[in-house]
């Protein structure tokens, strides 16, 4: 059976029920002719200016990452590697942009890969799945596709719209 997994931005979780449930109904569709699992982070919400500080000094530093386990706080079946991870600063833009990619490659390849290595990454949208999706294909030689439900947002910073038209080119269908 092939191992597809799923990266989505958004996802049903104990506190929104009803956020991405395309993404869920769409993956359950296809529990029966492949082995899916959905790859969902959650950035943590109101963490003080303090903490995103440390956070971004320790990146900086030594490249640690903050992440938490939250395998329960997803709505599953399928089943969902889920956690939680504090950002950095938001001014500091592309360290934060690094700390977010770091922090999913860290739990792809430390709580993922171990037990279960996908045959195809199905990222579920450009800005941020598609480009995670990237890194991890680029990592570990896993293919990907991206899907997109929505139109790009001219606010983008280059930055990111940079890096989304690198996840697009180098996926392996669009």
């Amino acid at each position: 059976m092939k191992k597809i997994l799923v990266i989505s931005s958004w996802y049903p979780n104990i506190d929104n029920p009803g956020l991405g449930t395309f993404f869920r109904d769409q993956a359950t569709l296809f529990e029966d002719e492949f082995d899916i699992r959905i790859f969902a982070g959650h950035m943590s919400p109101y963490v003080s200016r303090s903490k995103k500080l440390k956070n971004t000094i320790r990146f900086a530093l030594f490249r640690k990452v903050s992440i938490q386990k939250m395998n329960d706080y997803y709505l599953s079946p399928p089943y969902v590697y889920g956690f939680r991870f504090m950002p950095g600063l938001n001014k500091c833009k592309k360290a934060n942009f690094r700390l977010i990619i770091s922090t999913f490659l860290n739990y792809f390849e430390r709580n993922i890969l171990p037990d279960w290595k996908p045959d195809l990454i199905h990222a579920q949208n450009t800005n941020m799945a598609g480009i995670i999706a990237r890194y991890i294909s680029e990592k570990f030689q896993i293919p990907y596709i991206v899907t997109d439900h929505h139109p790009f947002s001219p606010r983008l910073s280059h930055h990111i719209a940079a890096e989304i038209k690198l996840a697009l080119i180098n996926s392996k269908k669009n």
